[in-house]
C-alpha cells in the first residue's frame, strides 16, 4: 500500500504539474492574443491615417489642378489682351505719324505722297507683326 500511496501522490503531482502547465499555456496564449489584437488595431489606425492623408492629398491635388487650369486660362486671356494692346499701340503710332505728316506742313498733304507713306500698308504690317490678320480683332 505504501507503493500505491507513492504512485497516487506522484500521479497527483503530475496532474497538478500538468494543470499548472496548461494554466501557464492559457495565460501565455491570452497574452499573445492581446498583443496580436493591439498590433492589428495599431495597423488599422496607421492604415486609416494613411487613407486620410491620401484623401487630403487627392483633394489638394484636385484643388490645385483647378487653380492651374484657371491660371492657364487667365494667362491665355492676358496674352491675347496684351497682343491686342500691342497691335492697337502700333496702329495708333501709325495714325499719329499720319496726322503729324498731314498737319505738320501747314498746307495739308504737300509733303505726303502715297509712295512715301501708306497708312493701309503700315496698319496691315502692324497687324501682321502682332499676329492679327486683316479684318480680325
Amino acid at each position: 500500500t505504501g507503493e500505491r500511496d507513492e504512485l497516487a501522490e506522484n500521479l497527483r503531482a503530475t496532474e497538478d504539474a500538468k494543470a499548472e502547465v496548461e494554466k501557464n499555456r492559457d495565460l501565455i496564449y491570452d497574452e499573445l492574443m492581446c498583443e496580436r489584437e493591439e498590433a492589428i488595431r495599431a495597423r488599422e489606425a496607421d492604415l486609416e491615417l494613411a487613407r486620410s492623408r491620401l484623401c487630403d492629398a487627392e483633394s489638394k491635388c484636385g484643388f490645385l489642378d483647378g487653380r492651374v487650369s484657371r491660371l492657364e486660362r487667365d494667362k491665355a486671356r492676358l496674352k491675347s489682351a496684351y497682343t491686342d494692346v500691342l497691335r492697337e499701340n502700333k496702329e495708333n503710332a501709325v495714325r499719329l505719324r499720319v496726322r503729324h505728316d498731314l498737319f505738320g506742313s501747314g498746307d495739308g498733304c504737300t509733303n505726303c505722297s502715297p509712295s512715301k507713306f501708306s497708312l493701309t500698308e503700315k496698319l496691315l504690317s502692324a497687324r501682321v507683326v502682332c499676329g492679327k490678320e486683316n479684318g480680325s480683332s
